[in-house]
């Protein structure tokens, strides 16, 4: 084998060995980050995030704004809300005891349908943002 040649492929196995503590080293900072999120309150369960944010698109940004921070054309900005808040806005259309309304408007209505598990997911996503 010619000098060159072996230097060449000891050069290239460094680098793949390089290469390859580097990688590992990366996926290791993102399991460790991941573990570190799992658990806090506020970062719960993604799935839920995602249900909530679904559920979100589909029933509340008539009304709404897309980004639940901003207000919409009929109704307030809602990011943050209680989990009281959203339960009985979405199930009664009540409000807490006590609590002052952003809108004096009466346009939402209730809506029965969504379980106990849809208010936790809209909560969820509302208090990602």
């Amino acid at each position: 084998m010619h000098f060159l040649q072996l230097s060449y492929k000891i050069t290239t196995g460094r680098r793949v060995a390089t290469l390859a503590m580097t990688m590992m080293s990366i996926v290791l900072l993102f399991a460790c980050t991941a573990k570190k999120n799992e658990g806090t309150d506020r970062g719960s369960s993604s799935s839920a995030v995602e249900k909530g944010k679904a559920l979100y698109n589909t029933k509340c940004t008539v009304c709404h704004n897309p980004d639940p921070s901003k207000p919409g054309a009929v109704g307030p900005e809602i990011a943050a809300s209680s989990i009281e808040l959203i339960r009985l806005k979405t199930r009664e259309n009540k409000y807490p005891q006590g609590y002052t309304p952003k809108r004096q408007t009466l346009a939402m209505t209730a809506m029965p349908e969504l379980s106990e598990e849809d208010v936790k997911a809209l909560h969820e996503y509302l208090n990602s943002q």
